[in-house]
């Protein structure tokens, strides 16, 4: 955040190549909204990086398909840091604000956590969204790798 329109091509197109893999990897059944959070995302993203003049880096990685709920805890909770993000670009006076931190939209946290909350933490499906969400983490590492070679920014 010292930086944060010296960072922000890095930023979009990090974000860009990772909700595109989460969006082509799910294995359906995204809690309510979710999958509406994870287009309006993609579609923002790609306004953003072509009015950058950022290259498309959103078919870069292809992983395997996710539980749904480790899907939605990385769109969703993305979402609420993105948000504590849109506050301090605003008050760091970046304007305008690209429209992935203006048109954001989505599923609903808290159905997401008392979904998560009913499933018995020692179960399979339990180890397994643990995971999977570990796999989300890592196509955003991986994401921002790509994103580095392909905009001249930082991993």
């Amino acid at each position: 955040m010292t930086d944060p329109k010296g960072h922000m091509a890095a930023f979009l197109s990090t974000h860009l190549t990772a909700f595109s893999a989460l969006a082509r990897v799910s294995l359906g059944g995204l809690p309510s909204g979710t999958d509406e959070a994870l287009a309006a995302a993609v579609s923002a993203l790609r306004t953003d990086c072509a009015a950058w003049g950022i290259p498309a880096t959103d078919n870069m990685i292809a992983p395997r398909g996710l539980d749904p709920l480790a899907v939605a805890y990385v769109v969703l909770g993305s979402g609420l840091g993105t948000e504590v993000i849109r506050r301090k670009l605003l008050a760091g006076g970046i304007d305008p604000l690209p429209s992935y931190f203006t048109n954001r939209s989505g599923g609903d946290w808290r159905d997401l956590c008392a979904r998560l909350d009913a499933i018995d933490p020692e179960s399979e499906r339990a180890i397994r969204i643990v995971m999977d969400t570990d796999c989300c983490f890592d196509i955003f590492i991986r994401a921002s790798a790509i994103s580095a070679t392909s905009t001249g920014g930082f991993v």
